[in-house]
């Protein structure tokens, strides 16, 4: 997904830093020009993370682009103050300028090493999750990455976007045990507002769920299940997803790269 938006104004580097408000704009604009014709099918919007806020936010500023459902994947929706790695990423994000100063010299290990590196610090195994962290681990994905965090701890200091979820024909949200994004006093309001029947656990799950083949292809079957009989006109929604007939349009942060409707 390419960033479209214009440069945050105070952004020192041209077209690579972008605010959590300029995210947002960009994939409204998207929706609203090439989702909003006469004749275009339903819209499901997939998210992760902090994207699934940016989905809700930006299918309420394109009213007239036709989006049926948001299905938001162990969503970020409001700042945690009180959990620990929350206020350290916080501060972290604050210093994006020197962090990607300081990555820098991390291209100059060999593709090996750098695996090795991550796979220490993370934990994760699997060569698709280390490949795209490598191609993350660079000094303008990171200053983007930790500039955007910036925004979005600024602005989810506030309560979470009921009147723009309440506005969604359907919305559904996945929640891990443990997720420090929406820990259990968020998941608690979240059934609380909404009803169990919108909220879906699936046992061994994680927030970083797309590092795993497995809980990829577990949430992939879950959500492909959910979008049954959600989507307008649609007698076998999950036969039109295999036929290309019904537009996913997943909102990935941090990452640049060009999505497809499958």
């Amino acid at each position: 997904m390419r960033h479209l938006a214009p440069r945050h104004p105070r952004a020192p580097y041209p077209r690579q830093v972008f605010s959590l408000s300029d995210q947002i704009q960009h994939k409204s604009d998207l929706l609203r020009q090439h989702f909003s014709q006469e004749g275009q099918p339903p819209l499901a919007l997939l998210a992760h993370s902090i994207g699934a806020y940016m989905a809700i936010k930006a299918a309420a500023g394109a009213a007239d682009a036709r989006v049926r459902a948001v299905v938001a994947m162990y969503p970020f929706l409001e700042h945690d103050p009180a959990c620990p790695r929350q206020r350290s990423l916080a501060w972290l994000s604050r210093r994006w300028r020197w962090v990607g100063r300081l990555v820098a010299p991390l291209q100059l290990l060999p593709h090996p090493w750098l695996s090795a590196v991550v796979r220490v610090q993370s934990g994760m195994q699997e060569e698709h999750a280390l490949a795209a962290t490598r191609l993350v681990l660079r000094p303008d994905s990171v200053r983007n990455a930790l500039f955007l965090a910036s925004t979005e701890f600024a602005e989810l200091e506030g309560s979470l976007p009921w009147d723009d979820v309440r506005r969604l024909p359907s919305f559904t949200a996945y929640l891990a045990e443990g997720d420090m994004w929406c820990p259990a006093w968020q998941q608690q309001l979240l059934e609380k507002r909404l009803g169990r029947t919108q909220l879906r656990r699936i046992p061994g799950q994680t927030h970083a769920f797309c590092s795993y083949s497995d809980q990829s292809r577990d949430l992939a079957s879950s959500i492909v299940a959910d979008l049954n009989g959600l989507m307008e006109g649609a007698a076998d929604p999950a036969t039109m997803l295999a036929a290309g007939e019904t537009k996913l349009y997943v909102t990935i942060p941090y990452v640049k790269a060009n999505i497809d409707s499958s």
